[in-house]
């Protein structure tokens, strides 16, 4: 995936962008409308990467989260 970029699946325009999550960096994915969310949240002193997936999100908050994975060696 590529940030800053917009892309067409379906008639959904989705947009992906790089921002700062829970004071970690993070590629967030998001439909235009923002009622879907989905965030890639790599962990700045663990080697852990986390992510979750939100829906109705306006505030940018975690709102209604629907899953949570976690992924370490």
């Amino acid at each position: 995936m590529v940030l800053d970029r917009e892309f067409n699946n379906s008639s959904i325009v989705y947009e992906i962008k790089s921002e700062i999550v829970a004071n970690s960096p993070a590629a967030v994915l998001t439909s235009k409308n923002n009622d879907f969310f989905a965030v890639a949240i790599s962990h700045p002193t663990k080697e852990n990467v986390f992510v979750q997936i939100s829906v109705n999100l306006d505030s940018k908050t975690f709102n209604r989260i629907l899953s949570t994975f976690r992924f370490s060696d």
